[in-house]
């Protein structure tokens, strides 16, 4: 991106970043656009504001005043401009470093190759360069790391003796098995204990065929009879038999995994939503009004009651179909065109939600204000 362009951002963020200076924590551009060796006109810009919300005086309700002045930024930049500004939900900064510390696989990426905007106490640029050297890097980054690089040992097995061959083979089932028992919350076991613990928590629970953990065990078994001596000449059919297996191992691994990383995903979401739910229906309770079943009459009745009303921001009702559509998404299996940064930022948005009901003062339909000092009398 050439520095014309970045002026152009630079003269819309920096003004917002001056009048907000107090929460506005950092700002960073992401994704394709700081990639590209030349900016096409029109292609989207990703950026990212992270708030601070860990000030004492902290008024959560500034992050929908942010979020709104984004988007005014968003529409005027296009407008003038023709810069397609793509303003992500503002990140308070707690939610930002837990995703960071974790290994989020999105935030990971955009952090990686971010380029920074605004950033006065130096915040992002430490993160970058502990995330580059790898002294960053959460389970499910890692757990994708290892079955990334098993079929790259598969692949240089074909080439050495018969004990490294042997070797490099299992450790090859070794790894990805460890991920993928990782990424489920098992502490990686030694290679010996991979079949047991592939048993208890994938063929015992039909998640898995009994014969994937059986080929497993028997690869270990021929590289523990080959390194005692046991066994001193394997042929080349024989090899080539032991790489087909280790291949659809490592293939029934990468296929658990996807699996697994499914079903987190879709808890992730179902839970927030059920979060907003929750938060809707006890809402609508407390102002007395019957609290439907149907979840789509819970939505129904928020939005008339306070919605409409307009004592919370109209942008959580988008936010809300938004969630119901994702959930929807997820219980049918067709989630191609849900972002990474929806699915983890869902509970961002239902704690967002729950915080905008929590200001609105149920009794007699009107947000909370700060109480007004008295003043003195004379």
């Amino acid at each position: 991106m050439d520095q014309e362009i970045l002026d152009k951002i630079n003269n819309y963020i920096f003004p917002l970043c001056d009048k907000f200076k107090t929460v506005v924590k950092s700002v960073y551009i992401a994704g394709s656009a700081v990639r590209k060796k030349d900016y096409v006109a029109g292609s989207d810009i990703d950026i990212l504001m992270i708030i601070d919300d860990t000030r004492d005086d902290f008024d959560r309700r500034v992050i929908d005043l942010i979020n709104m002045n984004l988007r005014e930024i968003s529409k005027m930049a296009m407008e003038k401009d023709k810069l397609d500004l793509h303003m992500q939900a503002p990140k308070p900064l707690t939610v930002f470093w837990d995703m960071v510390r974790s290994g989020q696989p999105w935030i990971i990426t955009q952090m990686r190759d971010a380029l920074i905007l605004y950033d006065p106490s130096g915040y992002i640029k430490p993160i970058q360069l502990l995330l580059n050297e790898g002294k960053l890097s959460g389970t499910r980054e890692r757990a994708q790391t290892l079955i990334n690089d098993a079929p790259k040992k598969l692949g240089e097995a074909r080439k050495i003796f018969l004990d490294d061959v042997t070797s490099d083979l299992l450790s090859a089932m070794v790894e990805s098995a460890q991920a993928v028992l990782m990424f489920s919350g098992v502490a990686p076991p030694a290679a010996k204990n991979i079949g047991k613990e592939l048993t208890k928590k994938f063929v015992d629970t039909k998640i898995i065929p009994a014969r994937i953990v059986k080929d497993y065990e028997i690869m270990y078994e021929t590289t523990r009879k080959i390194d005692h001596g046991e066994i001193s000449h394997v042929s080349g059919r024989e090899i080539e038999k032991y790489i087909g297996v280790v291949s659809e191992f490592i293939e029934s691994m990468e296929k658990l995994f996807n699996v697994l990383d499914f079903m987190n995903k879709k808890k992730m979401v179902n839970a927030a939503y059920d979060k907003t739910i929750d938060a809707c229906g006890s809402a609508l309770k407390k102002a007395g009004k019957t609290k439907p079943k149907n979840h789509s009459e819970i939505l129904k009745h928020f939005k008339i009651h306070f919605i409409d009303t307009g004592l919370v921001s109209k942008d959580h009702l988008e936010i809300l179909k938004k969630m119901h559509s994702n959930k929807k998404a997820f219980d049918s299996g067709n989630v191609s065109d849900i972002s990474e940064d929806e699915i983890y930022s869902s509970n961002v948005y239902a704690t967002n939600l729950q915080n905008a009901i929590g200001d609105v003062k149920i009794g007699n339909g009107t947000k909370k204000s700060s109480p007004k000092k008295q003043k003195g009398k004379k």
